[in-house]
C-alpha cells in the first residue's frame, strides 16, 4: 500500500495549480510517494509551488518535467530556493532518566576559579 505525503496548503496554491507526485524509494522511503503542487509553464515544464517535505534535490520554483504517468521526472531548471530540513524533538522528562543514562554523565563538575 502506497503511503502519499500531501501539502495541505502549499505555499505558491493558486487557481490553476497541477498535482504531480514524486517517488520517494530513491529516498530510503519505498512505498511512499509525496504530492507535489505545480504551477504550469507556457513551455511544457512546471514550477513547484510548495515546500517538498521528503523529495530531496527539489525546491520553491524549481522547474520541472513531468514523465507520462505524472511523476517528477528531471529538474530543468533550479530556482534560487533551498529547502532546510530540521527534525525537532522534545527534551526528555528527567524524571524519566534512569540511573544508567544520569551515571553516563561527568561525575562532578569542574570548579571555575
Amino acid at each position: 500500500m502506497t503511503k502519499f505525503i500531501v501539502h495541505d496548503d502549499p505555499v505558491g496554491r493558486a487557481q490553476r495549480n497541477y498535482i504531480a507526485q514524486a517517488d520517494l524509494a530513491p529516498f530510503g522511503l519505498d512505498g511512499q510517494v509525496e504530492q507535489l503542487w505545480l504551477k504550469p509553464l507556457n513551455d511544457g515544464t512546471f514550477s513547484i509551488a510548495c515546500i517538498p517535505f521528503q523529495t530531496y534535490g527539489l525546491a520553491l520554483g524549481d522547474r520541472v518535467r513531468l514523465s507520462a504517468n505524472d511523476q517528477v521526472s528531471e529538474v530543468v531548471g533550479p530556482s534560487s530556493h533551498r529547502v532546510l530540513r530540521m527534525l525537532l524533538m522534545p527534551a526528555p522528562d528527567p524524571k524519566q532518566l534512569t540511573e544508567r543514562q544520569i551515571g553516563s554523565g561527568p561525575k562532578s563538575m569542574p570548579q571555575v576559579c
